[in-house]
């Protein structure tokens, strides 16, 4: 689950962005209207021009946009779920999992997750996970209080650890709560409770920020 945190600096950066953008297109505004014929509601333009500005503003956003992908898969290596709550350990003492310390930890299957946000554990909720051997990639489908999502990420075996993507469906679920945003979770395998912990990752607008606690368990074959 996750939630559009807004931050003055970077409101401040897409303000300073969008004037200047607004510089550039008032320069284009005397062309527009010297190629406009006043008795038609058609404006004509001159490609090598305006075609060319144009193409120049959308290639930013475009950069833009890219870096936003690129920073949310860019996971912090420093934080920890120590730094995010006192009741870690209090909340999901009852959630594990059915396998046993030599059970294969990947498994095609039902599996049950639950997140903690807002000083409180919610969940748990059922989910689907398919993993691929050749390429240690998964994906998965599922519904919790947010809404449907997708997901999808990698694994690793030797470091027994996962990152996922858990993409909400825009429309399903909770209107208030899903913005059909991503969460980025971080997860690392515990044997002793037999599941994955990590933290959880949202949105800011720019970048991903750590936003809660993120735990999964396998539950049953498919």
């Amino acid at each position: 689950m996750g939630i559009i945190v807004h931050n003055t600096i970077d409101e401040k950066q897409d303000e300073d962005d969008r004037e200047g953008d607004l510089q550039e297109m008032s320069k284009l505004f005397p062309q527009q209207q010297h190629y406009f014929y006043p008795y038609s509601q058609q404006m004509f333009y001159e490609p090598r021009v305006l075609h060319e500005k144009l193409e120049e503003l959308s290639q930013k956003h475009r950069k833009k946009e890219n870096r936003m992908v690129q920073d949310r898969v860019a996971i912090l290596p420093t934080s920890s779920t120590e730094d995010l709550t006192p009741y870690k350990k209090n909340g999901s003492a009852d959630f594990s999992s059915i396998l046993s310390p030599s059970d294969d930890i990947f498994i095609n299957g039902i599996w049950s997750n639950h997140f903690y946000q807002y000083g409180a554990w919610h969940g748990p909720f059922k989910c689907s996970m398919n993993f691929n051997a050749n390429n240690n990639t998964f994906h998965g489908d599922g519904e919790d209080v947010v809404g449907l999502f997708i997901l999808s990420g990698l694994y690793s075996k030797e470091t027994k650890q996962m990152q996922i993507i858990q993409s909400y469906k825009y429309g399903t679920g909770n209107p208030q709560l899903n913005f059909g945003h991503q969460c980025v979770s971080q997860m690392t395998w515990n044997p002793a409770r037999r599941v994955f912990e990590g933290i959880m990752f949202v949105s800011n607008g720019w970048t991903m920020i750590p936003g809660g606690l993120f735990e999964i368990s396998f539950v049953k074959s498919h």
